[in-house]
């Protein structure tokens, strides 16, 4: 970070420009703040709709193998395969919507990387000490490798919910 007044890199632990001797704000390093609304929503969302998904698979499975004939081993194998998976992902979210708080931490942002797949692009941020975590596209294409951010995450899921860039502030 660099020293409002002399412009000179300052160390993210000084609170003092060892150039001007400027006295800078503290920087809190981390903390906890209670979910907002739409991102419980959001939460709620990503929790209810992979559920009710699958629960809607297991349905039409056991209905056809009552009605129709017996639905093969290998087929309700799968079923459970995607029951393990989704479950996972699932109870991750459902302890972050349980603990009502996310974290805010200031991390250098070290590696930015873009996936793609069938169901589209992930992007995610490597922010050391915090590992790496999944952004969207507005945070992805706002990042520069190497810069220090204020992040507002949360910690089972690792889903940004906020990413804006640090500066130093006088005291």
């Amino acid at each position: 970070m660099h020293c409002p007044r002399c412009h000179q890199t300052v160390a993210l632990h000084i609170n003092q420009c060892p150039n001007c001797q400027q006295t800078l704000k503290p920087l809190l390093f981390s903390q906890k703040l209670p979910l907002s609304s739409p991102q419980r929503h959001s939460l709620l969302n990503k929790i209810l709709l992979p559920s009710a998904g699958l629960l809607l698979v297991v349905v039409l499975l056991a209905s056809l193998s009552l009605a129709i004939k017996p639905v093969p081993l290998w087929t309700w194998l799968g079923v459970a395969l995607m029951l393990a998976i989704t479950g996972i992902y699932v109870l991750k979210l459902i302890r972050d919507l349980v603990s009502g708080s996310v974290t805010v931490h200031i991390a250098q942002l070290e590696l930015l990387r873009e996936y793609s797949d069938r169901s589209g692009k992930h992007y995610y941020g490597d922010f050391g000490t915090l590992g790496k975590l999944q952004l969207s596209k507005e945070h992805f294409d706002l990042a520069i490798e190497g810069n220090y951010y204020s992040v507002t995450y949360s910690p089972k899921s690792k889903t940004v919910w906020g990413l804006a860039p640090l500066s130093r502030e006088r005291a």
